[in-house]
């Protein structure tokens, strides 16, 4: 899904799976510049991977058990 009147990168920094935050959407619009959006991106793909890393530790723990 994309939205063809929101950049990709403001849909993605604003979504959090069926929601949307709206005062991230809000503080683009008015205080955070084009860098800072850049940072709110990185971290997303840094916690989705965070995530990913406790799971499949966590099922090697499992499998080990």
């Amino acid at each position: 899904m994309s939205p063809a009147n929101v950049p990709w990168e403001v849909y993605v920094a604003c979504t959090r799976g069926e929601s949307i935050d709206v005062a991230t959407y809000q503080a683009l619009q008015t205080t955070i510049d084009l860098e800072g959006l850049f940072d709110l991106l990185e971290m997303i793909e840094v916690h989705g991977s965070w995530q990913t890393a406790m799971a499949l530790n966590a099922e090697e723990r499992g499998a080990r058990g």
